[in-house]
């Protein structure tokens, strides 16, 4: 399984892409042609020693090839090099880090330590961590996954939260805000208007729908 930070190493250029992590597609995307057994191009990742995407030490970071045959062509300690100059500029542009944001209005791959305080229109974030909180989500916003003691105070219109796992939490939703729990230690505080959670945490899914007043606390 191709892991973050993967990427398609040519003879004079490098392709990635800011939001995937399958060699395949970014072939795919770039119309490159996988069938050869020499192919002349190489499959990378640059992985954290400590496991850490976060990390913006790029000295924790080190490449690791993903295929057998390797062009001539191929420098790795130079590859290496402009892989965490890749990094760099991902982690610039769809990471939030230790951040504080007031209004968000566009797409975030990872979210980590970092105060969110109005979601709007489409914005999305991929995956919050650790202590990352949102106060509110308006209109079609959306979270894909919940992870640690992330937070969410108050879900309005359609904005939706893909998966809540570890011991995440939303404070209120209204509208037709809806949710996916995947953790018994995930917490939604209250339930108002049309929005709806669907509990995945026992072997068949449970859809909890809101009454028109408060429903009492789930969890």
């Amino acid at each position: 399984m191709c892991q973050f930070l993967s990427a398609i190493v040519l003879k004079d250029q490098i392709l990635f892409d800011y939001w995937d992590d399958s060699h395949e597609n970014i072939l795919q995307k770039n119309n490159i042609k996988d069938d050869s057994i020499n192919p002349q191009f190489v499959r990378v990742e640059l992985l954290n020693k400590n496991n850490d995407i976060f990390d913006r030490d790029q000295e924790n970071w080190n490449i690791k090839i993903d295929q057998d045959f390797i062009p001539d062509w191929f420098d790795k300690d130079k590859t290496q090099i402009k892989m965490r100059n890749v990094l760099k500029k991902v982690h610039v542009k769809v990471f939030l880090i230790n951040d504080n944001i007031d209004k968000l209005n566009t797409n975030i791959r990872y979210c980590k330590n970092t105060k969110i305080n109005i979601m709007l229109g489409s914005s999305s974030v991929g995956e919050m961590w650790d202590s990352s909180s949102v106060g509110k989500m308006w209109d079609s916003s959306s979270v894909g996954e919940m992870w640690g003691s992330s937070s969410v105070g108050k879900m309005l219109d359609s904005s939706s939260v893909g998966k809540m796992l570890g011991s995440s939490s939303v404070g209120k939703m209204l509208d037709s805000s809806s949710v996916k729990i995947y953790s018994k230690y995930s917490k939604i505080e209250r339930q108002k208007n049309n929005s709806v959670i669907i509990d995945f945490t026992n072997k068949k899914p449970e859809i909890i729908i809101a009454h028109k007043n408060w429903n009492i606390s789930y969890r």
